[in-house]
C-alpha cells in the first residue's frame, strides 16, 4: 500500500497569508522605527552662503564680501562673484540629502562634521561650536535651482566648486589643491 505524501502543517494559501502578515508587519516596525529618530531643531532655511572665487570653498558671508579666514590668503574668502547660495538645516535628511555638514566659527566655511574635523585655514581643526546640522542635496537632489559641481574635499572635508574636469581645485588648507576622491557629486539652491 502507498502512502500519500502530504506536507503537514501549512498549506499554501495559509503559507502566502502568514508571510504577508509578517512582511506587514515588518514595515510597519521600520517606518515607526524610522519616525522615532530624532532630528536637530529648530528647523529651518539659511541664505548668506557664498563661494570664494579663490579657494573655491564655500563659507557663509552674508554680506557678500570679505569673511574668514581663506586657505589661499589674501585676506579672507572672497564672495564678490558668487550667487547667494542657501541651506537648509536641523530636518531628517531625505532620500536625496546628507546631512551632518557644520559651520566652522573659525574659517567660516561649511565642513563635514561627522568624522574627525578637517583641516582648517584659521589653524588646526575646524570648530563647529554653534553651528547647525545643514543638509546638503546629493546629485539627484530636488532643489529649484541646483547647481552642480560641488565636492567634498578628503583633507580639510570642506565643501569646494569645481564643476568640470578642466576646471582647477581650489586650494586646501591641508596644503596643495583639494581633493575630491571619495566624494559624492553634491548641488547647491542659489538665488534666495
Amino acid at each position: 500500500m502507498t502512502k500519500s505524501l502530504r506536507p503537514v502543517g501549512l498549506n499554501r494559501r495559509q503559507l502566502l497569508w502568514s508571510s504577508a502578515a509578517v512582511l506587514g508587519a515588518s514595515a510597519v516596525l521600520l517606518s515607526s522605527t524610522a519616525r522615532a529618530q530624532p532630528c536637530d531643531y529648530p528647523v529651518g532655511a539659511q541664505d548668506g552662503w557664498r563661494y570664494c572665487h579663490r579657494c573655491k570653498g564655500l563659507f557663509y558671508g552674508p554680506s557678500g564680501g570679505r569673511a574668514g579666514a581663506c586657505p589661499a590668503g589674501l585676506g579672507g574668502h572672497d564672495g564678490s562673484l558668487s550667487f547667494n547660495y542657501g541651506l537648509g538645516y536641523g530636518r531628517c535628511p531625505g532620500p536625496y540629502t546628507q546631512n551632518n555638514w557644520r559651520w566652522c566659527r573659525k574659517c567660516q566655511g561649511l565642513a563635514y562634521g561627522a568624522s574627525p574635523q578637517g583641516l582648517c585655514p584659521a589653524g588646526n581643526r575646524h570648530d563647529h561650536t554653534g553651528s547647525f546640522n545643514y543638509l546638503v542635496e546629493t546629485w539627484y537632489g530636488g532643489s529649484d535651482n541646483p547647481q552642480s559641481g560641488w565636492w567634498w574635499c578628503q583633507n580639510c572635508h570642506g565643501l569646494h566648486y569645481r564643476p568640470t574636469s578642466d576646471f582647477p581645485f581650489g586650494w586646501c588648507p591641508a596644503g596643495g589643491r583639494h581633493v575630491a576622491l571619495g566624494s559624492f557629486p553634491y548641488l547647491m539652491s542659489w538665488g534666495a
